[in-house]
């Protein structure tokens, strides 16, 4: 199992539901030394800031369920997956997060171009 510290999108149990076919069940977590944006598009993201932090959840998700989660996040071109530490339960942790590529902001429509349909839904 993988554990992702999610902070936006990820957190929305309708969201899991469409991604993973489940809810996953989440901690609650906080990650300190970073800060949550609005960077791509209407999409959040973590950026480095020593002076704040980001509340957020743990979730643990199988190697399939990853690589959907890489999918939905635009890994690599929008988003990429880092190594982090958050405290959860009062213990520090490793996880998986999402931090978005440096560049100019991207429009939602072009993450919507990366995103796959099953089902005829929008994921």
């Amino acid at each position: 199992m993988h554990r992702v510290f999610a902070y936006g999108t990820l957190l929305a149990p309708s969201r899991q539901k469409r991604l993973f076919g489940r809810r996953i069940p989440l901690a609650p977590a906080v990650l300190t030394g970073w800060r949550k944006v609005r960077c791509v598009g209407r999409y959040p993201g973590i950026v480095r800031d020593p002076n704040s932090r980001t509340e957020g959840g743990v979730l643990l998700l199988t190697r399939a369920e990853l690589a959907a989660a890489d999918d939905w996040e635009g890994v690599p071109d929008l988003y990429r997956r880092r190594r982090i530490r958050v405290t959860s339960g009062g213990r520090s942790r490793a996880c998986w997060a999402y931090v978005p590529v440096p560049g100019p902001a991207r429009a939602p429509s072009e993450l919507l171009g990366r995103v796959r349909h099953r089902g005829g839904d929008l994921l």
